[in-house]
């Protein structure tokens, strides 16, 4: 059963029904439910494809994580969809892996699909090479960007505001007699500099010294900082406390402590970033830094809402972290 069945079913144009179909006003509301009856009676479901050809909207977003593995994109891309399906909307998701090719493959690719918008979610979707692709992609549809900003009409963000939350457990630290504060980061993106600024300005604030042998990188994942602390150890670097730009990197830092037999947070104090549920995984459980993940989506999703109804919202919205003390601080 197709559209043209529905019309000669109901000896009317296909120009008509495709107007029913498509909820043109324009239409009597004898022909509307004369068309309807037939699509009831013969089980019709219409094209939403050609249907969005027809109104210029396919009621579907795209949406792009470059690992759905990762606790952060699974809880962002898992509320962004719940709440897309409150507002009619489909989802579609796409695993961009971390790859600037990759990424620009996969925004040409939601564009194909005439999407009705394009959310990002993450800064590492923040990139000058990338930069030049979402403004391209943003003349014809509009883009959220999560946790990242770029500065273009029809380019939205909504974001936590990082450096606030690291500078404000610094301030945590120092109150309860820290003094030689340790950050470790695992990337370079906008977020993870976010994070680093606000480590220097709580340090800067509380007195403390901050030098190139206070920040570290490491790489993702738990085995990364715990070789570092590890490493750190061994060359007999002291600190009474370590702050993380990632839970699963504190993680790796509760382990090297445990290894060397250090105690926490007697000796040393540990603190995540995310609020993920990894920090209620460990023995102690984990102080760290809720950055809001589900505020972020929920506000993505209400950004769209607005430029779907034809308003005007704020070009960044920012959502202000909140620090969750446990027993590792």
């Amino acid at each position: 059963m197709n559209i043209y069945d529905i019309a000669r079913e109901t000896g009317l144009s296909i120009a008509t029904v495709s107007r029913v179909i498509n909820q043109d006003k324009n239409v009597s509301d004898k022909t509307r439910t004369k068309v309807q009856s037939a699509i009831e009676r013969f089980g019709y479901v219409p094209n939403a494809v050609a249907r969005g050809l027809a109104v210029n909207a396919s009621k579907t977003v795209g949406l792009a994580v470059i690992d759905i593995r990762d606790t952060y994109y699974a809880t962002v891309a898992h509320t962004i969809e719940r709440e897309l399906a409150q507002l009619g909307y489909n989802c579609l998701l796409f695993n961009t892996g971390v790859q600037v090719p990759e990424k620009i493959h996969y925004i040409h690719i939601m564009q194909q699909k005439r999407v009705d918008a394009i959310i990002l979610v993450g800064s590492v979707f923040n990139d000058e090479h990338l930069n030049v692709i979402v403004q391209k992609a943003a003349k014809k549809t509009p883009v959220v960007l999560v946790n990242s900003t770029l500065d273009v009409p029809n380019v939205y963000a909504v974001l936590c505001d990082d450096a606030a939350g690291t500078r404000a457990c610094v301030h945590m630290l120092a109150e309860s007699g820290r003094k030689n504060i340790l950050f470790i980061n695992d990337a370079h993106t906008y977020s993870a500099n976010a994070k680093t600024d606000g480590f220097k300005q709580g340090m800067a604030d509380n007195g403390l010294p901050c030098n190139e042998d206070s920040i570290y990188h490491a790489p993702k994942g738990i085995e990364g900082a715990q070789q570092l602390v590890n490493d750190l150890l061994q060359q007999g670097k002291h600190f009474d406390a370590v702050m993380t730009s990632e839970d699963v990197s504190a993680l790796g830092v509760l382990k090297a402590l445990k290894q060397n037999e250090i105690a926490v947070p007697q000796a040393v104090a540990v603190v995540g970033y995310n609020n993920s549920v990894f920090s209620t995984c460990t023995m102690p459980e984990l102080t760290t830094i809720d950055s809001g993940m589900e505020q972020m989506a929920k506000g993505a999703t209400e950004v769209l809402k607005q430029v779907f109804e034809g308003l005007k919202p704020k070009a960044v919205k920012r959502i202000m972290p909140n620090l969750v003390t446990r027993q590792t601080t």
